[in-house]
Formats: structure tokens, C-alpha cells, sequence
């Protein structure tokens, strides 16, 4: 792969039908990863919530994020939730409230895939106490009819992927 010079670039690359580009792709973001967790995922949720984006780079970066904490396996899932719970507090905020406001965009493909994200970080932080004001917010977004269609929509995907969850696991 000519190696790509911005990170919407990356993310772009990590949905090419040529393996050896998405696979470089996901490797760089895996390194990024691995050298600052909560730096990079703040740096990643900003990608989705930049507008100016396009959809498939947006949702690529969600995906990216959900799936650092969506495991199907008991172990490996628990293993990425105590990775998650140990980013300090101030961090995992950022990281959730730019989810959050992403939710309302008008792109319903981005709108899902942080849908999900927001759902796989309060697979690891409900069960542990942790975003207790979620499931209220949530609440809230769905059913006040002063917000838009688009957050009403993806603020109920997350509110599916979060039971859905619980009653695959819990």
C-alpha cells in the first residue's frame, strides 16, 4: 500500500477489498493503539464526529473503536473491558461525549456504527458502575420530540445494542 498520510486516510484503507491494504491499514491503527489507548481513541471519536468526513471513514472509525471493547468471547471481552475501566475517568468521558453527540448525525450509516460504539463502552462501564447517566440520557434523546429524527434513530439503535448485549451476556 502506498502508505497513507492523514488518518481518514487509514481508516479508508481499512475497508479496501485488497487484504494487503486494509490489512496494513489496521496494523498502523493497532500500533496507534497500542502506544496510547486513550489518546488515540479520542483522536479517533473526533474523526467520527468531524462532519467533513465522509460516512465510510466515519463509520470505519467507529467500528475501529467498538470493536476495541466487542469481543464474543467471555474472556477476551472481559479482557478488553479492564483495559477500557483502566483509561482514566476524565479520558473515557471525552471519548463517550464525543460518541454522544456524534449520535445526531444526519449520515444513518455513522448514526449505527456509533451506535454500537456507544454500546460496547456500556457493556464494560454499566456492569462495573461506571456512566450511570447513560440509559437516562438515552432516554431522553428517543423520546423528546424537540430532537432531531437522526438522534431519536441511532440514539434507539444504541439503546437495542445495549439490550442485546445484556441478554447475550448477562
Amino acid at each position: 500500500m502506498a502508505m497513507a498520510t492523514t488518518l481518514s486516510q487509514i481508516l479508508e484503507a481499512t475497508i479496501s477489498p485488497d487484504q494487503n491494504i486494509s490489512g496494513k491499514a489496521l496494523q498502523y491503527l493497532q500500533d496507534a493503539l497500542k502506544s496510547d489507548l486513550p489518546g488515540f481513541l479520542n483522536v479517533l471519536t473526533i474523526e467520527i464526529a468531524n462532519e467533513s468526513n465522509t460516512p465510510t471513514v466515519r463509520m470505519a472509525a467507529s467500528l475501529f473503536v467498538k470493536n476495541q471493547l466487542a469481543m464474543r468471547d467471555e474472556a477476551s471481552r472481559k479482557e478488553l473491558h479492564n483495559r477500557w475501566l483502566q483509561v482514566n475517568a476524565q479520558s473515557r468521558k471525552q471519548i463517550k461525549n464525543n460518541l454522544l453527540k456524534t449520535l445526531a448525525t444526519p449520515h444513518t450509516i455513522v448514526g449505527r456504527s456509533v451506535a454500537q460504539a456507544v454500546s460496547s463502552i456500556a457493556q464494560a462501564e454499566l456492569p462495573n458502575n461506571q456512566w450511570p447517566e447513560l440509559i437516562q440520557l438515552l432516554l431522553y434523546n428517543a423520546t423528546h420530540s424537540n430532537n432531531n429524527f437522526y438522534l431519536q434513530q441511532a440514539t434507539i439503535e444504541a439503546l437495542g445494542f445495549i439490550c442485546e448485549e445484556i441478554v447475550i451476556f448477562y
